[in-house]
């Protein structure tokens, strides 16, 4: 549609190709239209934040397209390091790494965009409140090309072609919750429940409530069992506990996840003793044995928002990225930057 661009001043003017046809041209929306214009905006990462967009045809100008919101979408970011030491980055090569530690790259491409939205939208409201990028647990886990050739070895080609494209074909899109960024957490693995954030941290987010994560019973991973023993539990609990301690879950939520636990004559959330004792999920059960205490899991990670597991059934079973999204964060709109 568009083949050159030129910035005058605060106005951007773009050419259109001579093979559009006028007509069909302005019988778009003026939505549409705009859409179509920050799309050429990001992928030829031109350097414009204004307005008022002209466009021209062999010379002439055939109309004008008013922009609101930010059109310079980011497309460079500063990478902190453990070191001390900062890098700077290309922001879809930064989210291709994401999106390559945080899910498989197997998965059905559908559920790679998915995740890709999902990266893109937690790393935009990082940095809109001014939070660093780290590369690890502390903002988003994020795999460099040379980590990702070891982890892909013979099928690296092959996968980064894959996430990259999942990155570019969702390029500039982000969820938003009336207007706003969300804050797109995730999860490896639920208990066939998400888990509401409230319930997990006290805090109520209109678009983090519980719903259902069926395929995660369908994982090998979907159980374990982990024995802490006494002298372990002591330690960490830094009071005494043994075979004669009363340990009892004294309160669950709807989808079972554990949200108060006795241990003798003290109670703990089950946040608590999930990070306590690390272990997989707060969805537990406790059984007491002659070596220590025995936990029964079901699912992976703090179980709020989507579940990448289930996303990758989704997209298998033809569900595209954005049912994926609006399936386990409720409520939320897919949007240009």
């Amino acid at each position: 549609m568009f083949n050159n661009y030129k910035i005058v001043g605060d106005t951007l003017y773009l050419t259109v190709g001579e093979s559009s046809e006028i007509g069909s041209f302005f019988g778009e929306g003026k939505e549409d239209l705009a859409d179509k214009v920050r799309d050429y905006i990001i992928k030829n990462k031109i350097s414009f934040d204004g307005k008022k967009v002209v466009l021209v045809i062999n010379g002439l100008m055939i109309g004008t397209v008013y922009l609101t919101g930010k059109q310079n979408a980011v497309r460079q970011i500063v990478l902190s390091k453990n070191n001390g030491g900062v890098k700077k980055i290309d922001f879809n090569d930064y989210l291709i790494g994401v999106v390559a530690s945080q899910m498989p790259a197997s998965y059905g491409f559908e559920a790679l965009k998915a995740q890709a939205l999902v990266a893109r939208t937690y790393a935009l409201r990082l940095l809109e409140t001014k939070r660093r990028l780290t590369g690890d647990d502390s903002s988003q886990t994020y795999f460099d090309e040379e980590l990702l050739k070891n982890v892909w070895e013979k099928r690296y080609d092959e996968y980064y072609k894959k996430v990259k494209e999942a990155v570019l074909q969702t390029d500039g899109l982000c969820i938003k919750f009336k207007g706003e960024l969300i804050d797109a957490v995730h999860h490896a693995l639920s208990n066939g429940y998400t888990i509401s954030a409230y319930d997990a941290w006290g805090i109520n987010v209109p678009y983090l409530k519980s719903v259902s994560s069926f395929y995660d019973k369908e994982s090998p991973d979907y159980k374990n069992e982990v024995l802490i023993t006494y002298d372990n539990f002591s330690k960490v609990l830094n009071k005494k506990v043994d075979r004669d301690t009363l340990i009892k879950v004294i309160k669950r939520d709807d989808t079972n996840h554990v949200l108060k636990v006795k241990v003798g004559n003290a109670d703990y959330t089950g946040v608590q003793l999930r990070s306590f004792l690390g272990l997989n999920s707060t969805d537990f059960d406790v059984s007491l044995m002659d070596e220590g205490v025995l936990f029964t899991t079901r699912g992976i990670g703090h179980g709020v928002g989507l579940s990448v597991y289930a996303a990758g059934v989704m997209a298998e079973k033809g569900y595209d990225y954005k049912t994926i999204i609006k399936h386990y964060y409720p409520g939320v709109e897919i949007k240009k930057e």
